[in-house]
């Protein structure tokens, strides 16, 4: 099914919740699963964006159509076993796009959990993911370039969690990611493993420590020399070393005010000369208010990135390659009669870069309608 069947079928079915969901208020509601409850929403709406390339020359312009579902059924937690199913789709039609005319995006997620004693909980996630956008694909491709990417993906692996000390977890997991793109290129096995310890010194207050490692293997790409020569014969692989800290706090009648902090690192290394090697720092911080009939949330981003090999421009010794991102957004959610809402988004992002092709900016904005069910 094409993008633009998605969205034509979610503003199809959105159109008739409106209908619908009139009728069923005077319906008798079904009979609830036992020890289940679940939630769903469908949204619909209309925006604009003014970089669809992500280009620094060609920008190009759109307004676009926007619709979106989703569907979470959770078995209530317990002693014994419990589960999480999630799905999420969003589909976009770009009405003046000449170059991009639609992107969509769908996350399945499954995770089965057991509890075979108080402080434990063992669990096996397994998500399905589709991603049919334009990528800023730079930080590890040869080209320094934006991609239209259509990939699909399986990741899944067990977990575990023991909850200990009254105030402390620890959790820990081992992973693998079949990643698959349309063009066969940057296809790759991904081997992934979690730890996080987690501090909980007060009911509003939250810290964790984060660490993440990560080996992927490219069926396809090989290695580069350190003047960005392909080396026939060769195979990619690249290890990812990650860290991050995060703060979070609740305050306010109700707890109605909420921030959390991120600070993180991330280490890239190829198997060859280096070529793809950079480090990464970054930071967000989020912002979160609500009562009975609104919600705001306000985000800020900047991520750094160095690297060591990759050089720009031309000389004896021309400047290694560095890049910085800084993103913003604010998302306010005002609740109507019922079950509906209507949400406001704003979010821009601006790459500045020492290779002139590697920076642009990219503002969106949009207007939706919000239609949720719970039960």
């Amino acid at each position: 099914m094409s993008s633009a069947t998605h969205v034509s079928f979610w503003l199809t079915a959105f159109a008739c919740a409106l209908t619908a969901g009139r009728a069923a208020a005077n319906q008798p509601e079904p009979p609830p699963l036992p020890g289940w409850s679940w939630s769903a929403a469908l949204e619909t709406g209309a925006g604009y964006r003014d970089n669809l390339l992500l280009s620094s020359t060609a920008e190009e312009r759109s307004g676009f159509l926007h619709a979106a579902a989703e569907l979470l059924l959770l078995r209530v937690p317990g002693q014994g076993l419990e589960a999480a199913f999630f799905l999420q789709a969003e589909g976009r039609r770009f009405w003046s796009g000449r170059t991009v005319h639609q992107e969509a995006s769908a996350w399945l997620q499954g995770e089965p959990a057991w509890r075979p004693a108080p402080g434990w909980k063992w669990s096996l996630p397994v998500s399905a993911y589709h991603d049919d956008r334009v990528l800023d694909v730079s930080d590890t491709d040869v080209e320094r370039l934006i991609a239209e990417t259509r990939l699909v993906g399986l990741l899944g692996g067990p977990q575990v969690r023991w909850d200990f000390a009254d105030r402390w977890h620890v959790e820990a997991q081992v992973a693998g990611d079949r990643v698959r793109h349309e063009d066969g290129v940057n296809d790759a096995e991904v081997v992934r493993g979690l730890f996080r310890l987690g501090w909980r010194p007060l009911p509003s207050w939250e810290a964790k420590v984060s660490f993440w490692q990560r080996e992927r293997a490219y069926a396809r790409r090989v290695q580069y020399s350190a003047a960005g020569r392909p080396l026939l014969g060769t195979r990619l692989r690249f290890a990812e070393t990650e860290g991050e800290f995060s703060l979070a706090y609740r305050w306010g009648p109700g707890e109605r005010w909420r921030t959390m902090g991120r600070l993180g690192g991330r280490r890239l290394d190829d198997n060859g000369s280096g070529y793809f090697a950079h480090r990464e720092w970054r930071g967000e911080q989020q912002l979160e208010w609500a009562d009975d009939h609104w919600k705001l949330r306000a985000e800020v981003g900047l991520r750094e990135l160095a690297f060591g090999v990759q050089s720009v421009g031309l000389g004896i010794d021309p400047p290694a390659r560095r890049r910085t991102e800084l993103s913003g957004s604010l998302r306010v959610e005002r609740q109507l009669a019922g079950d509906w809402s209507l949400i406001a988004h704003f979010s821009r992002e601006h790459v500045r870069s020492n290779d002139p092709l590697g920076a642009y900016r990219v503002n969106e904005g949009l207007l939706a309608l919000r239609r949720g069910w719970e039960r």
